[in-house]
């Protein structure tokens, strides 16, 4: 746990050689250090009221009076190699019901999503989570998680997953793992989270529907621009290139996108084999004398104070330690790539505060630093710039879906004594699943095509329903007598 302390003096880590107008600083918040910090980011009502995951498990909260253990998930966090606490996100109405989301591994063989709500105590905190959603994992796999959570503009929450080392992965649609995915995590109906009916594969065959894009290796950090909604998703590389994916809210906001993973990575398009992946929007490569290893993304520059960085995004690589940033509104980026003048041991993560002020997690200090220009990190006021964030509006609960589905049922013989036939099953509402019964006998599960076969010779009664995706069940099934001559052995 991080120790006490109040406000630091300012803290220049490095400033020559800065390409921005104004030099940005470094500033230690506070006092405190950290053991194996991982996130840093704000309470959306207080910026000054800054949040920081460490990967054991615990969270600590850190205010001009000090700093404090704030959650301990210790003993539901597998801690080790690239596995831990990963990050944290605020629902935007915090401030009403005190919601709040974390991710993590927790276990050898899965990846967890948990909301809480704030209490008067780390252990009242504690006793309100709510599990969320679980993804499974190859047991003793130990990297390649992901691990942002970023509530959107439109409410939802966007968490990134890796491909838990195996690249096809990345490639179907199957499972969740390297990929971003999108829910409205509050608990509806029984259902722990709902899937946003404009999610782009709800609907699609074997399709999991959370999915909002795919293709990504190992997307550790991705945020949002505050001002224009535009997404910027970093993907740590593999052994030759580092990448920056990039999708305006006007191009759909990443919807749908396939960003090549295994068949793509960073520059090397002469490598793709599919008609459909979207090319990054800023890669580099590992080529010497560059230090080079996992692209640590971070964000748009939204904070007036930071002179000519505003706009820009910034980023840095856990083994080349300095700041670099693009302009991603002025491609092609490759040409806008600068050095910042600014280095930080060991960086982990960046983390953007309730007024748009950023920092940086300093894994190598076990500090966490806040980038500050000439008036030394005051929240942005000046009403010619965006202006602070105000909490998204939580997109409208759905209104339950209490209509039963109709069950269409279609009986085709496959023999000429009628003793064995193919049972074709349908449903009025897409993505039904189906139970079946003959002869009185218990319902069970059956798919949209039931083969009945050695069927006695006699009267049968066969009945089918279907069952929607809200739980609603036809009550009037689906039903069908036939006769079967003789048995067909």
């Amino acid at each position: 746990m991080a120790a006490p302390g109040a406000w630091a003096a300012t803290f220049i880590l490095a400033v020559a050689g800065s390409g921005s107008a104004r030099a940005a600083t470094l500033e230690p918040i506070g006092s405190a250090t950290y053991g194996a910090p991982t996130f840093v980011t704000s309470d959306p009502r207080d910026p000054d009221r800054l949040f920081v995951t460490e990967q054991p498990g615990t969270i600590d909260v850190t205010t001009p009076a000090g700093t404090s253990l704030f959650l301990d998930l210790t003993d539901k966090v597998l801690d080790g190699g690239e596995r831990g606490l990963w990050s944290m996100a605020f629902a935007p109405d915090f401030a009403q019901t005190g919601r709040f989301y974390v991710a993590y591994s927790a276990d050898d063989s899965s990846l967890a999503l948990d909301e809480y709500r704030e209490a008067a105590t780390p252990a009242g905190t504690e006793a309100t989570r709510r599990p969320v959603l679980s993804i499974p994992t190859n047991a003793g796999t130990t990297n390649h998680n992901g691990g942002q959570l970023q509530f959107g503009r439109d409410g939802y929450l966007y968490w990134s997953t890796g491909e838990d080392n195996v690249p096809a992965n990345a490639q179907t649609l199957a499972n969740l793992l390297g990929k971003l995915l999108r829910i409205d995590p509050r608990e509806s109906g029984g259902a722990p989270y709902r899937v946003p009916a404009d999610n782009p594969f709800v609907g699609t065959a074997g399709a999991q529907p959370e999915i909002w894009a795919l293709g990504l290796r190992n997307p550790w950090r991705f945020s949002f621009d505050r001002a224009t909604g535009a997404v910027a998703i970093a993907d740590v590389g593999s052994d030759a290139w580092e990448e920056v994916n990039y999708a305006t809210q006007e191009a759909g906001g990443a919807r749908g996108a396939n960003y090549g993973w295994p068949s793509c990575q960073g520059a090397s398009g002469s490598t793709c084999n599919g008609p459909d992946f979207t090319a990054p929007l800023y890669a580099y490569d590992h080529t010497p004398p560059a230090s080079a290893c996992a692209i640590m993304g971070g964000y748009v520059v939204r904070d007036p104070d930071l002179g000519d960085l505003f706009g820009r995004y910034l980023f840095t690589d856990l083994c080349g330690n300095d700041l670099r940033s693009i302009d991603p509104a002025a491609p092609p980026p490759f040409d806008t790539h600068r050095s910042e003048g600014l280095s930080v041991p060991g960086p982990v993560s960046f983390g953007e505060d309730a007024c748009g002020r950023l920092y940086v997690v300093a894994r190598g200090t076990g500090q966490v630093l806040r980038i500050e220009g000439p008036l030394g990190g005051v929240c942005p006021s000046d009403p010619t710039q965006p202006p602070p964030p105000t909490s998204p509006a939580l997109p409208p609960t759905p209104a339950a879906d209490l209509d039963p589905p109709q069950t269409g049922l279609i009986l085709e013989p496959r023999n000429e004594r009628g003793s064995r036939l193919t049972a074709r099953l349908s449903s009025d509402e897409p993505g039904s699943s189906f139970e079946c019964r003959l002869d009185g006998h218990d319902w069970k599960p059956c798919g949209a095509k039931r083969r009945l076969k050695h069927l006695e010779s006699g009267r049968h009664r066969f009945r089918a329903r279907a069952t929607d995706a809200a739980g609603n069940t036809d009550p009037s099934a689906a039903k069908r007598r036939f006769r079967t001559r003789a048995r067909d052995r």
